[in-house]
């Protein structure tokens, strides 16, 4: 990142990832809802229900991964502008 554009523009595709991951997080997190209130009661979910807590987990790990990578490309925007000025 040698410029504020390119810091504006990781700023962008982080963003854009994040909105997508939490997107996903959310389907699955009406999923994990749906399994829990008895959805499919003919068949057990309790496999299912393991696989997509445990992708919720990690969608939530990069999530947050995401939020401080943006924390720290904001820090580092507003330290570029800063130096600039």
């Amino acid at each position: 990142m040698s410029t504020i554009d390119e810091v504006d523009e990781v700023l962008e595709i982080l963003g854009d990832e994040e909105q997508a991951v939490s997107r996903r997080r959310a389907h699955l997190h009406a999923r994990i809802d749906f399994l829990h209130s008895g959805g499919y009661a003919h068949v057990d979910v309790a496999p299912e229900l393991t696989r997509l807590q445990e992708l919720e987990r990690d969608l939530s790990d990069r999530r947050r991964q995401l939020h401080a990578d943006i924390e720290a490309a904001r820090r580092e925007r507003v330290r570029r502008r800063d130096t600039a000025a």
